[in-house]
């Protein structure tokens, strides 16, 4: 008989695969793990573009994207009652493992569907996002140093305020459904009206349900179209020269 395997220091433990921490956990006095037929599932996620972004954006942050990208990441697979296993880069290894070959599989492809949503959702990942955030300073300071060509003020704000659009570390809510206990982090919007085009999105459905669902119903309406010549537009037919 073997002697007992010495206690791990806690701040370690919180590190350790849920699985993994599972089957130390198991291990009989000798510290020889007993054999067991498990099915297992593999997911691998990584960035898609991430060179791009590496070459476009500084490093301070590029690790941000990086941290919200995997903290997207890990918690779709941790909900799916998968583990992180291994981070690689710009990528991890998530593994999910059970009784039943199809039973891991789909928590595998549910995580991944979960994740394909959410990374539609993170601001950064959107060409706009990364286009603005590269070059809005490099062309603020260079309009501002030509007489006569600054931006106006609130359209340096709003395109500022959409880099902090969505973002958790510029503010957000921490919702839970009492009912089924779900939670999740929901981050503040600009409320942008000229630029960002997800609160634009927003506020134009907000207002179509809104004219649907309390104008339209009760109130007797009558569209009309008016057009009117551009000053200068000619309607008469131009020969060809």
């Amino acid at each position: 008989m073997g002697s007992p395997m010495p206690a791990a220091p806690e701040h370690w433990v919180k590190l350790v695969p849920g699985p993994a921490a599972a089957l130390v956990r198991s291990l009989r006095g000798d510290g020889v793990p007993r054999k067991r037929a498990r099915a297992v599932a593999a997911l691998f996620v990584d960035i898609e573009g991430c060179t791009r972004l590496c070459e476009d954006l500084p490093p301070r942050q590029m690790n941000e994207v990086i941290e919200r990208y995997f903290s997207a990441y890990l918690d779709a697979i941790r909900r799916a009652g998968g583990e992180v296993t291994e981070v690689q880069g710009d990528g991890l290894l998530g593994l999910f493992e059970g009784e039943a070959l199809r039973d891991v599989a789909r928590a595998a492809l549910g995580a991944a569907r979960e994740i394909e949503t959410r990374t539609r959702e993170l601001p950064e990942a959107s060409p706009l996002y990364r286009t603005v955030e590269a070059h809005l300073d490099p062309f603020l300071a260079r309009t501002a140093g030509e007489e006569g060509r600054s931006l106006p003020s609130f359209v340096t704000r709003e395109l500022k305020a959409f880099l902090r659009c969505g973002l958790l570390e510029h503010g957000c809510l921490h919702v839970r459904c009492e009912r089924c206990e779900e939670e999740m982090v929901v981050a503040f919007s600009c409320k942008g009206r000229g630029f960002c085009p997800s609160c634009g999105g927003r506020r134009m459905s907000e207002l179509a349900a809104h004219l649907v669902d309390r104008v339209i119903p009760d109130v007797p309406v009558r569209q009309w179209v008016l057009s009117l010549k551009a000053a200068g537009f000619s309607t008469k037919p131009q020969g060809r020269r």
